[in-house]
């Protein structure tokens, strides 16, 4: 996947134009926030236990069954700062877990521009 390059404006033969167009696009004031599954020189991982892939499967435990861990501010809601910080340590272990002969890791990226303003983008339901 090597998806964190987008994000750092990484370049590749194939992909130059697209990339410069992605990270100016990133780094505009009021752009989007990105959260990439992997960093630029790794893989995103999927796995049949997951039924999808690490990235995914970290996002969905942390809005199920870990969303007590995710809140930290118990507001009742999760940020992009709240949930980029649980997947950045979730996913790491779930490849050292269940796949250990990975040939890179997968640690899950997002520019520091986007961890400044918290925006809350899911309300926890009791």
């Amino acid at each position: 996947c090597n998806s964190g390059g987008a994000i750092n404006g990484a370049k590749s033969s194939d992909s130059d134009d697209f990339s410069d167009s992605l990270f100016r696009l990133i780094n505009a004031e009021n752009s989007f926030k990105i959260m990439a599954s992997c960093r630029s020189r790794e893989y995103s991982y999927e796995d049949k236990k997951w039924e999808n892939g690490a990235f995914t499967e970290a996002i969905i435990t942390g809005f199920t069954k870990d969303y007590k861990k995710v809140d930290k501010d118990n507001d009742q809601s999760i940020d992009q700062v709240e949930l980029y910080k649980y997947i950045k340590q979730k996913v790491p272990v779930l490849i050292k877990k269940d796949k250990p002969k990975a040939p890179t890791g997968q640690t899950p990226f997002m520019h520091q521009n986007h961890l400044k303003e918290k925006i809350p983008f899911y309300r926890i339901i009791k």
